[in-house]
Parts: C-alpha cells; structure tokens; sequence
C-alpha cells in the first residue's frame, strides 16, 4: 500500500506544480485506478496507462478524470491547451529568441555576422 500513497504523493505533487489543482484524497485516487483494471499499469510509456483530466481542464477530482492508454492522452487536449503547450515549448522559445535580431546583425548560413563599423 506503501508503495501506492509514494505514486498518488507524486501524481499530486506534479499536478500541483503543473498549475493543475489535484483535489483527489488517496483514497479516491486509488479507487479510480482500481476500477479501471489498469493499476498495475500506471505509466507514462508505451502500452502503460494514466489518469487524464477531460479535455486537459480543470482539477483533478471525481467525475473529471478517466484512465486511457498513455498514447491516447492527446486526444483529450483541447485546441487552446494544444497551442499552450507548443507556446511555452523549448523549441519555440529557441526560435522565438534567434528571431530576436538587432538591426545591425545579419545571419548568414546559420551564424550571426556583424557588419564592421566605419
């Protein structure tokens, strides 16, 4: 049983640093794995499962989440969720700041040149 508050403990604690509000006790959290018949195949990975939020909103609470196979979990995210995510993802954040480029810079073959001052 231990080992099953350690996940719920971790579960709740990246819902909540996600900015997700995990509203869940142990014991529901448990109770909705068990009904599922896939406790034992909690994970993130391939063929494993996870407990997703309908459409990615709200908390984690009763009536506001299901368990689905880990591949499926995209399915579920809304539109402005999805955009979210493409937003505040590393890639764009890296593009976003190269496109940050001073009037005196120009990039040629992927390095930046400075043109000499006269």
């Amino acid at each position: 049983m231990r080992e099953w508050e350690q996940k719920y403990d971790q579960h709740k604690y990246r819902a909540v640093r996600r900015g997700i509000p995990f509203e869940l006790t142990f014991k529901q959290w448990l109770k909705i794995w068990q009904g599922s018949g896939h406790l034992h195949e909690r994970g993130h990975r391939q063929g494993q499962y996870v407990m997703a939020r309908f459409f990615g909103r709200g908390s984690y609470r009763v009536g506001n989440v299901r368990i689905i196979p880990a591949g499926n979990n995209t399915h579920l995210i809304s539109p402005e969720a999805r955009a979210q995510r493409v937003r505040s993802s590393r890639a764009t954040k890296q593009a976003h700041h190269a496109s940050e480029i001073k009037d005196d810079q120009h990039w040629q073959f992927g390095l930046r040149v400075v043109p000499p001052k006269v």
